[in-house]
């Protein structure tokens, strides 16, 4: 398991999931961008996770500067969605690629976003922030690169681990916690991934 070459990734990760954006007071809705105002921004992107039997806690749109503060012309979209009913850990694994795709829709609906991210947090955290069982970062660089359709979660790793590898800052980006980074769904899959990564940097 690759927990060492990933442990300073993971506190970033954790930044950004945990940590709530500062907000900087300034509201309203600019042309390219979506809505600022979480409750109508939780409007728009709760159609996109509700199949996959999830609703929003949290959205912030985030201005990714050295403040991490809530901004109308933010590139970054923080989403977090927790599970509506049971929800074992094989769910939030299964989900990971899938729910990734139908969000990247945020890319066609708002052109100025340059990334999002989307954790998936436990069954009625008891935390205001807590910490999230998955956690996936797309650029819009990487989407445009994924074909989401054959992408499932051992694809998804590979991805991960191509970033990670070839230092790539526009890379799709992921860390997953508690019970899901043991859990037997996400170790076979992480085979599968490192294969395909080691075929992808090595190259022909």
């Amino acid at each position: 398991m690759r927990r060492a070459a990933v442990a300073a990734l993971g506190a970033l990760l954790l930044v950004a999931c945990a940590a709530p954006a500062v907000r900087s007071g300034r509201t309203g809705v600019a042309p390219g961008f979506p809505p600022s105002d979480e409750a109508t921004l939780i409007g728009h992107i709760q159609p996109l996770v509700q199949p996959f039997g999830l609703r929003m806690t949290r959205a912030s749109l985030i201005d990714v500067g050295d403040s991490y503060e809530t901004s109308p012309t933010g590139t970054h979209l923080a989403l977090y969605a927790e599970p509506s009913g049971v929800y074992p850990t094989e769910r939030y694994l299964g989900n990971m690629a899938s729910l990734t795709g139908a969000l990247s829709e945020v890319f066609v609906r708002w052109s100025k976003l340059e990334s999002f991210d989307i954790c998936q947090e436990p069954v009625g955290g008891s935390e205001e922030t807590p910490l999230p069982v998955t956690r996936v970062k797309v650029t819009r660089t990487a989407n445009a690169t994924i074909d989401w359709d054959r992408t499932g979660l051992a694809e998804l790793l590979a991805l991960d681990l191509i970033s990670y590898e070839q230092e790539d800052p526009s890379g799709l980006r992921l860390e997953v916690f508690g019970p899901a980074d043991d859990h037997p769904l996400y170790l076979d899959a992480l085979e599968q991934a490192r294969v395909i990564a080691d075929r992808v940097i090595s190259g022909p």
